[in-house]
C-alpha cells in the first residue's frame, strides 16, 4: 500500500475509502459512488493508520471472516487500531 497526499492506495492502485455502509474497502481507479471518505488518511507518530483524527476502526464478524468499518454496525463489532509496518524484501 501507499499513502500520498491523504490518499491510500493498494498494490492494484485502487483507492482506500469508507463507502456508504461505513465499510473500509479499496475500489477504483476512482472511489465507489457515494463513498463517505476517500481522502484524509494519515499515519500517526505512533505508527497507526488514521482517518481524519481517528485511529479507531471496527472489526465486524461476517460469517467466518471480518470486515473493517469506521463505526460499529452491530453487536459483532469490536474496536481495533491498524498498525502500519514497512515490509522489506529478504
Amino acid at each position: 500500500m501507499t499513502l500520498k497526499d491523504g490518499i491510500l492506495r493498494d498494490s492494484d492502485n485502487r483507492i482506500g475509502s469508507i463507502v456508504s455502509g461505513h465499510q473500509f474497502q479499496f475500489d477504483g481507479p476512482t472511489p465507489q459512488h457515494g463513498a463517505v471518505y476517500a481522502a484524509g488518511w494519515s499515519i500517526t507518530k505512533d505508527g497507526q493508520l488514521a482517518l481524519g483524527d481517528s485511529t479507531k476502526f471496527f472489526q465486524c464478524a461476517s460469517g467466518n471472516f471480518y470486515n473493517l468499518y469506521d463505526e460499529p454496525i452491530g453487536y459483532q463489532c469490536h474496536p481495533v487500531t491498524l498498525d502500519v509496518v514497512e515490509l522489506i524484501e529478504c
